[in-house]
Parts: C-alpha cells; structure tokens; sequence
C-alpha cells in the first residue's frame, strides 16, 4: 500500500498566502496567520489519525481548516485547495466542482456535516435516490 502524503505546515501557509496573491475576494483580504504553527500540525495530525481511506482524511482536513479559521482571509479557499492537492497527490483525482459547494461550506461552518458525507462530497459520489 503506498504511503499517504500529508501536506506539511509550511505547505498549508504557503497555499494561504499564493491564494490571496492571486483571487483576493475582498480588498482588505490579507495573509496573516491568526493561529498557530502548532494549530495546523493538529490539524494534519487529527487526518492522519481519523480511520478510513484518503476521502474520509480529507474531509478532516477540509472541515477542520475552515472552521478552525487559522488566517485572517482566505480560509475556506486555502482549506479547499490544500485538500484538493492532497487529494490529487494521493489518488490523481481532483475534487469536482459541483453546484453544492456553497451549500458543503454552510454545512461545514454551522458543524452540520459528517465526516462521511463530506468525504461522498470530495470523491464525488451522487446520493441514491
């Protein structure tokens, strides 16, 4: 079984800060990091952690950087694309985007959202009717 490449700390800054150097929604949009270094490693330690395949370790990275709210802009954009490239790097799939990615992020924010419905979400499965 090939080994799972997490992304690092510096990895998660630095997509925070080329997020908001290239699509910055709002004029006072700004890289800063409000939490801590020691924040994002739980973060990354939490995906490790949690029992399942690459999507239900991505929904713990998704989820946790957009509601943990480690920088001051640019959060849910940054946990959407450190997730997709450890998603990519580990399956050689993007996340598709969807009509429902506004309606995934509310979910996220208000903590209404499973881990296992997010990860159905990220690797793109339709609900059965």
């Amino acid at each position: 079984m090939p080994r799972i490449k997490y992304p690092t700390v510096e990895e998660i800054i630095a997509t925070n800060k080329k997020v908001l150097e290239i699509h910055r929604a709002k004029k006072a949009d700004k890289h800063e990091l409000l939490g801590t270094k020691h924040q994002i490693q739980e973060i990354i330690d939490k995906s490790k952690r949690k029992k399942g395949d690459i999507y239900i370790k991505s929904a713990v990275l998704l989820k946790e950087l957009t509601i943990s709210h480690l920088f001051a802009s640019g959060n849910r954009r940054t946990a959407y694309l450190v997730t997709n490239d450890f998603v990519y790097k580990n399956q050689k799939k993007d996340i598709e985007k969807t009509e429902k990615e506004v309606e995934i992020f509310k979910k996220i924010r208000y903590r209404d959202i499973s881990d296992e419905e997010l990860a159905k979400w990220i690797k793109n499965e339709k609900k059965k009717k």
